[in-house]
């Protein structure tokens, strides 16, 4: 499992799109992924989840849990997104204030459906 892979299977998934359902998701990838695909995959969102967690600190007014599930949502949004709230963190404050954003894409990795 690569980051390549992650995004292809981001897409697959349709986070924000097709559904923001992480039971769902969770059914998906126990489908097409086998355990270590998945905590691999888990690694690389943890990993993205990070890398947005100090251009947007100063940006985004939410609680911890809140703003953890904002990065979550926009890493599940896929890399278009990602790499647009990297560059421009203005925009994560901005899906912040109109509370558009779902809890959470990181529970789709861990747990049972």
């Amino acid at each position: 499992m690569t980051v390549k892979d992650f995004w292809a299977l981001t897409e697959d998934i349709g986070w924000g799109t097709k559904t923001t359902n992480y039971n769902q998701v969770r059914k998906y990838l126990r489908q097409h992924c086998n355990e270590a695909e998945i905590r691999r995959m888990n690694n690389i969102r943890a990993d993205l989840v990070h890398a947005l967690y100090e251009p947007c600190f100063n940006k985004v007014t939410l609680g911890d849990d809140g703003y953890d599930d904002l990065l979550n949502h926009i890493v599940g949004l896929g890399k278009a997104e990602y790499k647009a709230v990297l560059a421009d963190p203005e925009l994560a404050a901005a899906r912040a204030n109109k509370d558009d954003f779902e809890e959470s894409f990181s529970y789709c990795f861990h747990g049972e459906e």
